[in-house]
């Protein structure tokens, strides 16, 4: 396909067909190209549908505005961000489906398919009413994380702008939502009068400072301040290049914790994802079991910690509780060969394929005195775990995470994948298990 594509691309170029849009294009498609080729695959429909659901993202263009949606802005960064657009729909999918899945569970195997009553009818059946709510909770959690995308763009200032609801209105839209987290009412009254360029407004909300542009150096002044640049050559004529793109891959990103729309902003669902940080942390600071101090450990981290007193109590109870674990103490024991240990170490690395992996190793003990002989490498995992179906079906979430961490490792030490060893450790069992 790359040859392909490249022979036609330099047609194109013969007759010149292409501006420097298209020239871009042209060799996004050459990269996917490529990468598509390096799979081995020769099937012309599965090449059609690789690119028609490929994604590109390009630098934010420097000195311009940029108008688009949310989703275009994913993975870009910008000085200023304004967001006008928060009142428009609500994020529980208020507006109806054309088809209702009810799904088992644990697999999410569909089990039946069916055409949308009107929810007055389905809130009258309680398998369509639960169908309805789950269907809300998904819409939520989509839109609570496209939001998130939006409000993190910015390097230096975000404005969410919104009008007053009419009375009528219920329905829990990306305004509402930020209205009533900034300032405790979804529907706030007041604030301070401002006139940003004329037109009148009221400041809800506002943290940092209001003048922070003050600061910024102008463009004009910045050009007037810089050398003046020499004379270049004219460039030459653009060739078609296949640099392939990095596909950014993150392994923790595998079997995350997913939590209903409803409670992604409840004070339980962060301490438990506090509690999660906090057993990490604490871990981390155990190199062997033999030296370790529980005490001085969770004393150093009370004094840091911003944490509720009933979160605090049960993390100091579950680091206790698990460094008692015999599978905990006989994992975490110092081997009685040479090694090397890290604790959360962090790696950068491109892979076959132009994946650009990132990530954080929990544990990793390598053998060796000199060069790497094998590994083993320790996840931590705070999941709540009450039997062994339970943590059976834990391992199956989490092997591909730890699949890409032994190939990550073995690539680093280099050493066969065969040579490394992987296990999670589920701290609030006491468990360590083989994966």
């Amino acid at each position: 396909f790359h040859r392909t594509i490249a022979d036609w691309g330099r047609g194109l170029e013969a007759i010149g067909a292409l501006d420097d849009y298209g020239t871009l294009r042209l060799g996004d498609l050459l990269a996917a190209a490529a990468e598509f080729d390096a799979g081995g695959s020769r099937d012309i429909d599965a090449f059609l549908r690789t690119v028609e659901g490929r994604q590109v993202r390009d630098a934010a263009a420097g000195h311009a505005v940029r108008v688009m949606t949310i989703h275009q802005s994913k993975g870009l960064g910008f000085d200023l961000v304004i967001l006008p657009d928060l009142m428009n729909r609500g994020m529980a999918g208020e507006s109806g489906a054309s088809f209702i899945t009810s799904r088992e569970e644990d697999t999410q195997r569909t089990l039946w398919t069916l055409k949308a009553p009107r929810r007055v009818i389905a809130a009258a059946d309680e398998t369509l009413s639960a169908c309805y709510r789950a269907m809300d909770v998904d819409a939520c959690f989509e839109a609570l994380c496209v939001l998130y995308v939006a409000l993190t763009r910015a390097r230096r200032a975000v404005y969410m702008v919104t009008s007053y609801p009419g009375k009528s209105s219920k329905a829990l839209t990306e305004a509402a939502l930020l209205k009533q987290q900034l300032t405790g009412d979804r529907n706030p009254v007041g604030g301070e009068a401002w006139a940003p360029g004329g037109t009148a407004a009221r400041v809800l909300f506002e943290a940092g400072t209001r003048d922070w542009h003050t600061g910024v150096p102008r463009l004009a002044d910045t050009a007037a301040a810089a050398p003046p640049a020499p004379a270049a050559e004219a460039p030459p004529p653009a060739r078609f290049t296949a640099v392939p793109r990095l596909l950014a891959v993150e392994p923790s990103s595998e079997g995350k914790l997913r939590l209903a729309a409803a409670r992604l902003f409840d004070a339980a669902a962060r301490d438990i994802v506090n509690f999660g940080s906090a057993i990490h942390g604490l871990l981390e600071q155990v190199e062997w079991m033999e030296d370790a101090d529980a005490d001085a450990i969770l004393a150093g981290w009370k004094a840091r910690a911003r944490l509720p007193a009933d979160v605090v109590r049960d993390v100091e109870r579950q680091f206790r509780a698990v460094l008692r674990a015999p599978e905990v103490k006989a994992e975490l024991a110092r081997p009685s060969q040479p090694c090397t240990l890290w604790r959360e170490k962090s790696f950068e690395i491109v892979m076959p394929g132009g994946r650009w992996v990132s990530g954080t190793f929990d544990r990793v003990t390598v053998f060796g005195a000199g060069p790497a002989r094998e590994a083993v490498i320790v996840d931590y995992k705070s999941s709540l775990v009450e039997s062994d179906a339970d943590i059976r079906r834990k391992v199956e979430t989490y092997r591909p995470q730890l699949a890409l961490y032994a190939e990550v490792l073995s690539r680093l030490l280099g050493i066969p994948a065969s040579r490394i060893r992987c296990r999670i450790l589920f701290t609030r069992a006491g468990r360590v298990v083989a994966v």
